[in-house]
């Protein structure tokens, strides 16, 4: 399902994202916010898309203490199947980037991403209060993160 990014894929780059959050997916409810994905080539960030359906964004990847942060973007629900995106993900990053924490930002009314990240092991460490201004509201965000050994049990 994954494929390495190319210029050809930016406009899955321009939608309408929550900067950030682990797991997006974009619904036609939330009001405009002028922020895109913005992705600078380097040894630090890795971009993975499903070509005009999603992508996979991991970031501030440090090889010396093994972790970085992950945020996932799924144009329409449905047409990708979110679990099993986050399992290449993290297949990904662990196996091929040999990371041992991947870590992100959750809305705290993302119910539905919410579910999906218990699904595959990954445990909330806490609430970032008023950390996000999105849809005419400041919202508090959940930090999540998973470790390659929990996510090697969830399999």
């Amino acid at each position: 399902m994954l494929v390495g990014y190319r210029k050809i894929h930016e406009p899955i780059l321009k939608w309408n994202w929550v900067p950030g959050e682990i797991i997006y997916i974009q619904s036609d409810t939330s009001l405009y916010y002028p922020w895109k994905v913005k992705f600078t080539n380097n040894e630090h960030s890795s971009l993975l898309v499903v070509p005009e359906k999603a992508f996979v964004l991991i970031e501030g990847i440090d090889y010396i203490n093994r972790h970085a942060k992950l945020q996932m973007g799924i144009i329409f629900k449905g047409e990708i199947d979110a679990e099993q995106l986050l399992h290449e993900a993290l297949d990904y990053a662990f196996n091929k980037l040999k990371l041992n924490r991947i870590y992100g930002y959750l809305m705290l009314d993302n119910r539905g991403g919410r579910e999906i990240l218990v699904s595959k092991g990954f445990t909330n460490e806490g609430c970032i209060p008023k950390e996000l201004y999105w849809d005419n509201k400041i919202r508090d965000r959940e930090i999540w993160s998973i470790l390659k050994k929990e996510w090697v049990k969830s399999i």
